[in-house]
């Protein structure tokens, strides 16, 4: 398998590279959005495109737990501050919560982030969604 454009509608108006992550493994391509990204495989083995982190680029954590029967629901964060984007999203085992969810963007605007992110939780806190959560600049070690 080589690594080469793929030119269907799908490949060319997404954001990542227009190129098939398994095809391009720990590659480091340019996406749709003009920025880097690079084939990373996922707890499954799959490869996946992720946003490459920069030195000026600063990671935000958000660990929950569902609250009973809210198991698995979904949200929309609509939109992120300047810069920042959400990376992905897997299970918090071993953290003390089950899921987690990782952000990136300017280290200038991590105050903001936190901030947006900790309104936005507490509210689905609020809403009953979650029992608990957690911002964290870091993962927590295991």
């Amino acid at each position: 398998m080589s690594c080469k454009k793929v030119r269907t509608q799908k490949y060319l108006t997404r954001k990542s590279p227009p190129f098939h992550a398994k095809d391009c493994v720990g590659k480091t391509k340019t996406g749709n959005d003009n920025t880097e990204w690079t084939s990373v495989a996922d707890k499954r083995g799959i490869y996946t495109w992720k946003k490459t982190m920069k030195a000026t680029q600063l990671p935000f954590f958000a660990l929950y737990t569902f609250a009973p029967n809210r198991q698995g629901e979904s949200w929309d964060y609509g939109s992120l501050p300047t810069g920042w984007w959400w990376v992905g999203s897997g299970s918090a085992d071993g953290a003390g919560y089950e899921q987690e969810e990782q952000f990136s963007g300017p280290k200038t605007s991590q105050s903001k982030m936190r901030k947006f992110l900790e309104t936005f939780f507490e509210g689905l806190k609020k809403k009953g969604v979650l029992t608990r959560y957690a911002i964290r600049s870091s993962y927590p070690k295991h």
